[in-house]
């Protein structure tokens, strides 16, 4: 099977076209056993389960088999939320990411790393790079970073490994004004930047427990960003079904989203786990169907290691994909499935 530049399968139309939408409408009675189990074609020479190459020291390992679940949520409230996805799901995620405001040149966001942690939950930090790139390569912000890192070091000792990501969705167009992220259509400053601030990770011991994903849009071209295994612990996509592009994108489930770009990087970087580190869908009457398939898309690629639902609005482009009450029982239904990771 061939892939064009986006890493889009070639028969992705023929495949959309044969899928449909079937209705499986949990409401309407039915079980989530024959959703969920045996449910999936793994992927051109793909056996179940892959397993990566250990990371060095207290970075998040991908788990041998199964793959961990997490959420979003505006909130600077860690504990508060994690505990209420406990109740409401059965069982508390195994990621978390914090809230979103925190800047690679700011201080670490020690309090809710540390809430996520008393939890037993894996902090994943956001991290926002408002500065031109070229400042970045020259060093003009060395010393903010380098405190950043250090204080990262501190959490480490005390609680172990977190994830962190920055520049996220860099291979967006910068022409689209939905999603005009300054770093974008940038490749070469870009993986220049990346690698300055990883480097200055490791002049100071912080990646030792910084888990380093870098994050690619599912909808744009995928080569060209890649800063080099080195400097690259997990690979991430970000897909969403939203109603606002579906007048020219259509309605797309998971499946339809990630398959291509899927293969792309198990082809290419084979021993880099795979996160989906953003997807949801807008919420609706349809929106628990769309789960189910999306949690059966995510155990049919079992180089899928961890995946996070986004339960939040997304004001600036006039979307909402929080979890609607349907949702949540719907998904404290797929968990019980041993295969998602929940925290311990």
């Amino acid at each position: 099977m061939g892939f064009d530049k986006y890493g889009k399968s070639l028969t992705r139309r023929d495949l959309l076209i044969k899928g449909g939408k079937a209705a499986l409408a949990v409401g309407a009675g039915l079980s989530l056993d024959p959703v969920l189990s045996g449910c999936a074609t793994i992927g051109p020479n793909e056996t179940a389960p892959v397993i990566y190459p250990p990371l060095r020291s207290h970075k998040i390992q991908p788990p041998k088999d199964g793959c961990m679940i997490g959420f979003r949520y505006l909130t600077i409230e860690t504990r508060r939320i994690v505990k209420s996805y406990g109740e409401k799901l059965g069982q508390k995620p195994s990621i978390f990411i914090l809230h979103w405001s925190y800047k690679i040149f700011s201080n670490f966001p020690m309090l809710s790393a540390v809430e996520a942690a008393i939890e037993g939950v894996t902090p994943f930090i956001f991290v926002i790079v408002s500065s031109d790139l070229t400042e970045i390569i020259k060093g003009k912000h060395d010393q903010q970073i380098t405190r950043f890192a250090e204080e990262a070091i501190r959490f480490g000792e005390n609680y172990g490994g977190f994830i962190i990501n920055t520049m996220w969705e860099m291979n967006i167009d910068n022409k689209n004004p939905s999603f005009n992220h300054p770093w974008c259509r940038q490749p070469e400053s870009f993986k220049k930047a990346w690698k300055h601030i990883w480097q200055v990770f490791e002049d100071n011991g912080a990646n030792e427990y910084a888990t380093w994903m870098i994050e690619y849009h599912a909808d744009y071209p995928l080569e060209g960003y890649y800063p080099g295994d080195s400097f690259v612990d997990w690979i991430g996509l970000s897909a969403y079904n939203r109603t606002f592009q579906q007048k020219y994108r259509g309605y797309r489930y998971l499946n339809d989203l990630i398959s291509g770009p899927y293969n792309y990087f198990r082809r290419r970087y084979e021993n880099k786990p795979i996160m989906q580190a953003e997807f949801g869908t807008t919420i609706g009457r349809d929106q628990p169907e769309w789960l189910i398939k999306a949690f059966q898309t995510i155990k049919s690629k079992p180089g899928i290691k961890a995946a996070i639902y986004w339960d939040k609005a997304a004001i600036q482009l006039g979307d909402d994909h929080t979890l609607s009450e349907e949702s949540l029982k719907t998904l404290k239904q797929i968990l019980e499935d041993a295969y998602f990771i929940m925290a311990k």
